[in-house]
């Protein structure tokens, strides 16, 4: 499968198709975990060190790193999430200048996996955050959260649909805060620059690694047969990311 590495909150698009891929009732920590694994094995083999180096700076640092005694994760109330569709996106211009791209914080002590799925039948969301050990991939705690969907699905405005619900499921974590969260959406490859990993890496103040399934914006060459060959992916002139 083609994975897209859509950086900068160390925003990488992986492409998993997880929560699509299960049962809708069955929802469960499996497919943040197995976004723990895929992006742990895609860094070895790009060569990029899983200590937090950034693949071509894809490292989109926002936050500062966990603190020695071990703080837990603080959800940040930015903003109202009732929002219509231009405030939305109003607010995503106006939140994207303060996201930070810079070297991240050294090897992950705790990595969080974060997925989301959506139930037709019930109209309801079903989210799931997997907290594990950086080294040994030990699963450490897990939180779910479920509610009724409140924001209709839209291209680039999948934060206003699942971070409340995501960031509810962050909230009951009682271990230390990530060092690194993976989230299944993009991260700057966006039409804004301002997809749902930047808007949940900067309301947890965490580096977070934007996973995507498709492209929303941006153009790659096809990436070469082996495994972990990658091609930049480049939009008005620059770098957002990495197709795998």
């Amino acid at each position: 499968m083609r994975r897209l590495m859509s950086a900068w909150s160390f925003s990488v698009p992986l492409c998993f198709g997880i929560a699509e891929s299960m049962p809708r009732s069955a929802f469960s920590f499996s497919a943040a975990f197995l976004a723990v694994l895929n992006f742990s094995s895609a860094a070895k083999y790009c060569g990029v060190r899983f200590a937090g180096m950034a693949l071509s700076r894809a490292f989109q640092y926002t936050g500062r790193a966990p603190s020695p005694q071990g703080d837990v994760v603080k959800v940040r109330s930015l903003h109202r999430w009732d929002l219509s569709y231009r405030k939305a996106a109003i607010l995503q211009q106006e939140l994207a200048p303060r996201i930070v791209v810079r070297g991240g914080p050294g090897a992950p002590r705790l990595v969080a996996g974060a997925d989301l799925s959506y139930d037709a039948r019930t109209d309801r969301l079903f989210a799931a955050v997997l907290l594990l050990d950086g080294k040994t991939l030990e699963v450490v705690e897990e939180a779910t959260a479920e509610g009724r969907c409140r924001f209709p699905y839209i291209p680039g405005l999948l934060s206003f649909r699942e971070a409340p619900l995501l960031l509810r499921a962050f909230r009951k974590l009682r271990s230390p805060a990530p060092d690194l969260v993976l989230i299944d959406g993009q991260g700057t490859a966006h039409p804004r620059g301002f997809g749902i990993a930047c808007h949940v890496g900067l309301i947890l103040e965490r580096p977070t690694v934007g996973c995507a399934k498709s492209l929303l914006v941006g153009t790659h060459a096809e990436p070469g047969p082996s495994r972990g060959d990658h091609a930049p992916l480049q939009y008005r002139g620059r770098r957002i990311g990495s197709a795998l």
